[in-house]
């Protein structure tokens, strides 16, 4: 019994070290938890160069200017009539 008796002991003071060293962490986890990352200021980033997507979207731009100046030729044949009652 007395093996048994001292075993308990041992666990118990075991069990307290234990739960005392999850408290502390808790409390360091938390002080440290605030602390974010600051951004570099230093860093120097150049200027992203333009790739294939920004070139279609220029051509597309420019389709579509081009496409609104045609119109607007086509509306003036018609003196900007735009029910284009003398075409019938």
């Amino acid at each position: 019994m007395s093996q048994l008796d001292s075993k308990s002991a041992d666990d118990e003071e075991f069990v307290d070290n234990l739960e005392e060293s999850v408290v502390e962490a808790e409390e360091t986890d938390e002080a440290e938890e605030p602390k974010t990352k600051k951004p570099r200021r230093n860093v120097v980033l150049e200027k992203p160069r333009a790739n294939v997507y920004t070139v279609m979207l220029l051509a597309s731009f420019f389709a579509i200017v081009l496409g609104c100046l045609c119109l607007y030729g086509e509306m003036q044949q018609y003196g900007m009539d735009r029910s284009a009652r003398s075409a019938k």
